[in-house]
């Protein structure tokens, strides 16, 4: 069980949003698709667990992956499952959570990724905390940008099969 940081361990937040064109539930299902995180997060090098379906409440997916030059390996859980507006994975040994909130705008969705976490823990990517948060940042707009073209590439090559 996690507990609540101390005053002086406060969480750091990156919040990255980005429109993608698509109805909620398939952005969703494809964002949920561990397997794809891979081509999409920069960090992300190899995913374990669930990765082949959209993944549900209590699953688990397994990442390794590099931030600065720290390597990493977690096991999240999600935490809660919302379809489709709302998922949350919860680090297993970490107060570490990344939050996804799906919107709908017209044809689109409004696709909001949160990550909560603290620098402190993340000593091995950086030992600077700004340094830390500046990585975070940096790989999580990258990220997010790089989802949207993924998730339009494959929508549209769907709706051309389906034709």
């Amino acid at each position: 069980m996690t507990q609540a940081p101390s005053p002086r361990e406060q969480f750091a937040s990156v919040t990255n949003t980005v429109s993608i064109e698509g109805a909620p539930e398939a952005v969703l299902d494809l964002v949920t698709t561990a397997r794809f995180w891979p081509q999409w997060h920069p960090a992300t090098h190899r995913v374990g667990g669930v990765t082949e379906r959209p993944y549900g409440l209590g699953d688990r997916i397994e990442e390794s992956g590099r931030i600065g030059r720290g390597e990493f390996q977690v096991t999240w859980r999600v935490a809660e499952h919302v379809r489709p507006h709302r998922v949350l994975l919860q680090a297993e040994g970490l107060p570490t959570q990344i939050t996804y909130s799906f919107h709908t705008r017209g044809n689109t969705t409004e696709f909001t990724r949160e990550l909560k976490y603290k620098a402190d823990d993340l000593r091995a990517v950086a030992s600077d905390p700004g340094e830390v948060n500046r990585l975070m940042r940096a790989q999580s707009g990258q990220a997010v940008n790089q989802l949207k073209s993924l998730v339009e590439k494959i929508l549209r090559n769907e709706a051309v099969g389906a034709k």
